[in-house]
């Protein structure tokens, strides 16, 4: 009977336990339900947090489009860099015509060129130079009469200055020769291969108006006009129509000098110039476009600035 009664009160005991610990479970159960409940509410907090937040800069976004719409109707649309909040949406869109550039490259290219020059005194030869060395292309046409060895007058059609043939000063070898381009580079394409994928290869006759003047005098007439001609060949994207256009190359330097006094009596000099020409290509198409327009231009007060007072000093290089 003692064993029996010992064994129902270590099944009560360990029943308690149990039930102490099932208590205790549902103890912790209850606090995690709490926090859960608290950080749910908290969650709760947060996303009205976030829509109050929302809605003020829905706010924010009303308004700055309101005081934009303002600015717009009451200030033009000038030419100029964007405000911060960006530019403003196009109103229109416009077709214009357009010079499109379909492709360009630039080179640097060295001409030397030698060519000969009458000195005062001597009699001018009527027959002009050939057009490989050097070519007078002036641009307006009349009859200019020409010595002939015989003393008698020709008249050429080649332009007023193709009639100055001579120079007159006291040149040796090695005097330096003032030369300039006296009108726009040109270009005319003579070939053209195809070399896939749009490509071409184009071979273009580049021409320079050059004019070389005496360095001792102010004599605008003695001035000797040629043209140095050169080919180059380039690979650019041109279709079939659209043209090869240098007007915008340039000289960077030119440097002609006297290599030669051809005879004792001093009637003829050698002059060899060298010619460093930035060659820039483009091929260009009138074109129609559409783009984006707000209107036409606006014109904006004239304003007259004041000089700097007092000058500046030009900044150091390095």
């Amino acid at each position: 009977m003692d064993e029996e009664y010992k064994e129902e009160q270590r099944i009560e005991q360990q029943e308690q336990r149990i039930e102490q610990q099932e208590q205790r479970i549902e103890q912790q159960e209850q606090r995690i339900e709490q926090q859960e409940q608290r950080i749910e509410q908290q969650e709760q907090r947060i996303e009205q947090q976030e829509q109050r937040i929302e809605q003020q800069e829905q706010r924010i976004e009303q308004q700055e489009q309101r005081i934009e719409q303002q600015e717009q109707s009451t200030t033009p649309i000038r030419p100029g860099v964007c405000p911060p909040r960006g530019c403003p949406p196009p109103t229109r869109i416009e077709c214009v015509s357009v010079d499109k550039v379909y492709d360009s490259c630039f080179q640097v290219h060295s001409v030397t060129r030698t060519v000969s020059i009458p000195l005062c005194g001597a009699s001018p030869s009527p027959i002009m130079p050939p057009f490989d060395s050097l070519t007078d292309t002036a641009s307006e046409e009349a009859e200019v009469p020409r010595a002939r060895p015989d003393g008698q007058n020709i008249t050429s059609t080649a332009g007023a200055n193709a009639a100055v043939r001579s120079m007159s000063g006291p040149f040796t070898i090695g005097t330096v020769i003032p030369c300039s381009l006296r009108q726009p580079i040109t270009c005319q394409e003579i070939a053209r291969r195809a070399v896939g994928g749009g490509f071409f290869s184009i071979t273009l006759l580049i021409t320079l108006p050059m004019t070389l003047s005496s360095p001792f005098t102010n004599n605008p007439a003695e001035v000797f006009n040629q043209t140095f001609t050169f080919t180059k060949t380039v690979t650019l994207c041109c279709p079939p129509g659209v043209n090869p256009d240098c007007s915008e190359s340039t000289i960077t330097t030119c440097n002609c000098i006297v290599t030669d006094i051809r005879d004792a009596s001093a009637k003829e000099m050698e002059v060899t110039c060298e010619v460093e020409v930035c060659l820039v290509v483009k091929c260009i198409q009138r074109v129609e476009l559409l783009v984006p327009s707000y209107g036409f231009c606006v014109p904006a007060p004239c304003v007259t600035l004041p000089g700097a007072c007092p000058p500046t000093a030009p900044p150091q290089c390095f």
